[in-house]
C-alpha cells in the first residue's frame, strides 16, 4: 500500500526570490494532488540572512496560491497566524464561514469564493503549534 501523504520542505528566501524555483514546487505539488497524494508543504529553517517571518508567509502563502488555481482541493489546513491569513486571500477567498473548533487553537471553516473549484472549501486554520501530534490526521478523515 502506498503512502498517501508526502512531505516536502520548501525554502522560503528562494520562493520569494526565484520565480522559478517557486514555479518547479508548485508544479510538484500539483503533480501529487493530481496523484491524489496529500501534500504537507513546509518551510526550511531560514539560515541568518534568511527572509523575515512576514516574507516566509508571504512566499508560502503566494506558493499555495499558485498550486491551487492550478489544482483546486476539497480540503485544505493553513498553519501559522500570518500565513493562514495571507493564504486565504491568496486562494481568492472573499470569506469564511465559522465552522467549529478541530482543537483547542484550531479552526475549522468553510472558504467562500467566487470560482467555483473553490468556493465551499473545507479550510483548517491554526497557529504554528497549536494542536495535537495526530491533527493532520484528524483532519484528513
Amino acid at each position: 500500500m502506498r503512502d498517501h501523504r508526502v512531505h516536502r520542505a520548501v525554502d522560503p528566501a528562494r520562493l520569494g526570490a526565484d520565480t522559478a524555483y517557486a514555479e518547479a514546487e508548485a508544479a510538484e505539488a500539483c503533480r501529487l494532488l493530481g496523484e491524489g497524494r496529500d501534500v504537507l508543504l513546509v518551510t526550511e529553517r531560514p539560515g541568518a540572512a534568511g527572509p523575515t517571518p512576514g516574507a516566509a508567509a508571504e512566499a508560502t502563502a503566494a506558493l499555495l496560491g499558485r498550486v491551487l488555481r492550478r489544482q483546486p482541493v476539497r480540503r485544505l489546513g493553513i498553519a501559522g497566524g500570518d500565513t493562514s491569513s495571507l493564504g486565504a486571500r491568496a486562494i481568492d477567498l472573499w470569506g469564511l464561514s465559522y465552522g467549529g473548533v478541530i482543537a483547542p487553537g484550531v479552526a475549522w471553516c468553510r472558504g467562500h469564493s467566487d470560482d467555483p473549484a473553490l468556493d465551499g472549501i473545507e479550510v483548517m486554520l491554526k497557529g504554528g503549534q497549536m494542536g495535537p501530534p495526530d491533527l493532520l490526521e484528524s483532519f484528513r478523515a
